[in-house]
């Protein structure tokens, strides 16, 4: 083949043929999470919504037809089961206990047949995107925490430079020369900082909780604003590339 595209996963087959010893390993965040769809408890909510509690936290995104997706995050040791005979509901209200507002509302109207699907959250240590004839994209390059809900967006960020590196290079091995330079430093930097987040919102100490509320209430919007700005800027600036 001219050239193979390792679009695997996390697990990534291609990445471990090709780099052996040498590719980064997968690492447990210390934090599982639990994802559900149901119907909308709320009047009116139209916003994604994301609470923080010690080390735990809650999550809603309205979508259509009155349904509400709620992801529910907490820190576990690894690969734990939840317990047989419980329903997701009772199992939710029981971890989850501590929350109130939207969460104690979400929580206290679920239906006991309510399918609670948990994962662990794991990650690469670093970044890999091949060399020679190979070349990596997505969670098999990158696999990276949710917290800035990036993985799949720098996936899409993956096969754009990929596509522009093999538009403008002399040969397939330039170009996947040319593509890990486009993608190393911007993808790295985006893992780091979705781990760090989701460190930070999983602390447990109640003086670190109480900081990180603290901060977050007194942080200026044009900061915040900036921050956006430099997450997506990059990935937008490669979209214009494309012309």
């Amino acid at each position: 083949y001219d050239l193979v595209v390792g679009a695997d996963g996390i697990h990534s087959a291609t990445r471990t043929r090709l780099l052996g010893e040498r590719a980064p390993k997968i690492r447990y965040a210390g934090y599982t999470c639990w994802r559900i769809v149901v119907d909308s408890p709320f009047d009116d909510h139209d916003e994604l919504i994301e609470m923080w509690g010690r080390g735990a936290r809650i999550g809603f995104v309205p979508l259509t037809q009155n349904r509400v997706y709620a992801f529910l995050v907490k820190n576990a040791p690894p690969r734990g089961r939840d317990p047989e005979g419980e329903s997701g509901a009772s199992l939710l209200r029981r971890e989850f206990a501590m929350f109130g507002g939207p969460a104690e509302t979400l929580l206290g109207g679920l239906r006991d047949e309510v399918i609670a699907m948990r994962h662990d959250v794991d990650e690469l240590d670093g970044v890999a995107f091949g060399g020679g004839r190979v070349a990596l994209v997505g969670d098999a390059a990158h696999a990276m925490t949710p917290n800035l809900g990036q993985g799949a967006a720098q996936g899409i960020e993956d096969a754009l430079a990929l596509a522009l590196s093999l538009r403008g290079a002399p040969d397939v091995p330039a170009a996947a020369a040319a593509y890990i330079a486009r993608r190393q430093k911007r993808a790295a930097a985006v893992q780091l900082q979705a781990r760090r987040m989701g460190a930070m919102g999983q602390w447990e100490n109640s003086l670190m909780c109480a900081l990180s509320n603290t901060l977050t209430r007194l942080a200026p919007t044009g900061a915040t604003l900036k921050q956006v700005q430099a997450l997506l800027g990059p990935g937008v600036e490669l979209a214009r590339g494309a012309g």
